[in-house]
């Protein structure tokens, strides 16, 4: 049986192939960002030339970019009559709090296409006034969002607009979001309804051409959906890839033994960062997406403009910058010598001579002299050396990626320096030890795929599944009533499976104190008190705790012996010299690494090039993950 792990990227789409008699195989081919199926066909034809893989599990972008481009479907919005401006009042926050200009995130939908039934359901449940007649859709919208006052209690009331407009994509707040909070719902509803068109259009193109194969789409919490309940459940995919690398991160740590890490995901558009404590995902059931906001189970994930491809450009200050913009796939960096003119980070890195001389399984041969003439147009403005603008754009980098880090740990309460640094991406293992030496961190994880980390998440996740109850205000403090409510929970998963015996569940409490307005998530076991201390820094034990909403998540176990054939024989490294600092420095390349090694070196990896800079010693474990320790003088 064949099964292949699929991440699409911005500028390269990375592949693991797996079964039992070959192994571990894996492939990187340039994205093609007009169609990104197109890439993800031709890798999948490549490593299966005769016959189709038995399953695909795929982490995709297209949810992410149909929002960042705005190229959604024609959305209808209907909610209670009285709520029409819901979705432009919001929460009345200022994003921007101290400027003189500020501006707001538009809706996804237009004023004109938002429709309002004379309907209401009380805070109870309980039915106070019947839809005297449901409306006309008077426009070809291409999809259909409700969101009614309550519905979450009792969905009678969109059940029956659902039946009024069959045959159309109606998304029902009740289901897309289930929970308390109308505004929240609302925009959940309507991302949902947004984001259906493009992605129903690219799964069912990936279908069609795989129809002999089980398809699987990451979720934003690192686990996995078929592709029938993705294309109900489109909001879903907004963190796809992102989750997939965090899953991969998740299993690679604890097989290492080493639960607390801070993952650098640096791939050719954006850095993803985010923190895992004690072996856990770091799960959230709320976020912004755009500056939408989102109700949806996802991961705490931190994205800074600053990959690989992020274009370097003097300021109007004449100060030099770096990001957030990107060259891409499409012309990319000027050392791939595709029409690319822009000075990149990949271009700083390509003139220094941190890279081979080809990267991706196409063989993409790197440019050092285009490479150098992109970072000349900023050496005259500047008034500086080549060479100083490249050491200028890695220290730059450098410095946000730092700045990353200590947003999700420091920003945290959580000290950098206790946890250890995981690298992966095509770019993030070059600066890592630049990195942990800012934060005062000695040990670095770099997994042994660490370019295509994504994909073999993708290949790893589990498939998962979600279903929540809201409590009724009157009973939330009432206490013995999870046992039952969680029954009632079970019989509704159970009524859309034939079979569990291969489900593992999970039951999780939503509190939080009497009054208060943000809520806690937690297994029904754990202390509120204790988890309110470690979160917020403060408890109060004599304040009454509610519980407002019960979670159940079915989980089936993943692929199992996903391991890496032995490694070969370690061989003699050749020799070259990079600049580190400003300063040329001569370093030892493996492509095979010994046991144990010490900085400074260059080790290829499989997508991407690991610098083992000087101080620091690299060890290679039982499945060629290397770890790092700081070896230099006390900092």
């Amino acid at each position: 049986m064949v099964y292949i792990g699929c991440d699409t990227g911005g500028t390269f789409t990375d592949f693991v192939f797996f079964s039992p008699s070959r192994g571990l195989v894996t492939l990187k081919l340039s994205s093609t960002p007009d169609d990104p199926s197109r890439a993800v066909l031709d890798g999948i034809d490549q490593l299966c030339p005769g016959a189709p893989p038995r399953g695909v599990n795929h982490a995709t972008t297209v949810a992410t970019n149909s929002l960042l481009e705005k190229t959604g479907g024609k959305i209808c919005f209907i909610t209670t009559e009285g709520f029409g401006d819901l979705l432009w009042l919001g929460r009345g926050e200022r994003r921007e709090l101290y400027s003189l200009c500020p501006t707001r995130v538009e809706p996804l939908v237009r004023r004109e296409h938002v429709l309002e039934v004379s309907e209401r359901v009380g805070s109870d449940g309980s039915i106070l006034k019947s839809p005297a007649e449901i409306p006309l859709l008077e426009n070809d919208f291409d999809a259909v969002a409700v969101c009614l006052l309550h519905a979450s209690l009792n969905p009678e009331h969109e059940l029956a607009l659902e039946r009024r407009f069959a045959g159309q994509r109606v998304f029902l707040s009740h289901r897309v979001a289930p929970g308390s909070g109308e505004y929240e719902r609302a925009t959940t509803t309507v991302l949902a309804a947004f984001l259906s068109v493009r992605v129903q259009r690219y799964l069912e193109n990936l279908q069609s051409r795989l129809s002999r194969t089980e398809l699987h789409i990451v979720h934003s919490a690192g686990g996995l959906l078929t592709a029938e309940e993705a294309m109900k459940r489109p909001h879903r995919l907004a963190l796809s890839g992102p989750a997939a690398g965090l899953r991969g991160a998740l299993e690679v740590g604890l097989e290492c033994g080493l639960p607390n890490l801070v993952t650098l995901d640096m791939g050719g558009t954006s850095t993803d960062v985010a923190m895992l404590a004690e072996g856990e995902l770091p799960y959230a059931w709320q976020t912004k997406i755009e500056g939408y906001p989102l109700r949806a189970p996802t991961l705490e994930i931190h994205t800074i403009g600053a990959g690989g491809g992020s274009i370097a450009r003097v300021d109007a200050g004449g100060l030099l910058r770096v990001g957030p913009r990107s060259a891409g796939a499409t012309p990319g960096p000027a050392c791939y010598g595709r029409g690319g003119r822009l000075p990149t980070v990949t271009d700083a890195f390509c003139w220094n001579g941190f890279l081979p001389g080809s990267l991706g399984n196409e063989e993409l041969v790197l440019s050092r002299q285009a490479a150098g003439e992109a970072l000349d147009t900023l050496a005259g403005p500047l008034g500086l050396e080549t060479d100083q603008v490249a050491a200028g754009i890695l220290e730059l980098s450098c410095a946000h990626l730092a700045e990353a880090v200590r947003r999700v740990t420091a920003g945290q309460g959580r000290d950098p320096s206790r946890f250890t640094l995981f690298p992966f991406g095509g770019a993030g293992p070059l600066l890592a030890c630049q990195v942990a030496e800012s934060l005062s961190m000695d040990t670095i994880l770099v997994p042994s795929c660490a370019g295509v980390l994504s994909a073999w998440g993708a290949l790893a996740a589990p498939w998962e599944r979600e279903w929540s109850l809201l409590v009724p205000p009157s009973f939330r403090g009432e206490k013995g009533r999870e046992t039952e409510y969680f029954q009632q929970l079970r019989a509704r998963a159970r009524a859309e499976f034939k079979q569990d015996q291969e489900l593992h569940w999970f039951e999780l409490v939503e509190r939080r104190y009497r009054g208060q307005g943000e809520t806690l998530v937690s297994a029904p076991h754990l202390d509120f008190h204790e988890l309110h201390q470690s979160r917020f820094g403060f408890t109060r034990r004599s304040q009454s705790v509610e519980t407002v909403q019960l979670r159940l998540r079915a989980r089936r176990p993943p692929l199992s012996g996903l391991r890496l054939p032995a490694p070969g024989p370690s061989s003699e490294p050749a020799r070259c010299t990079v600049r580190w600092k400003g300063e040329p420095l001569e370093v030892a390349v493996y492509s095979q690494p010994p046991a144990s090694l010490q900085g400074p070196a260059l080790i290829l990896q499989a997508g991407s090039t690991l610098f083992v800079a000087p101080g620091w010693k690299a060890e290679v474990g039982e499945q060629r993950h290397l770890l790092l320790s700081f070896r230099g003088p006390s900092r």
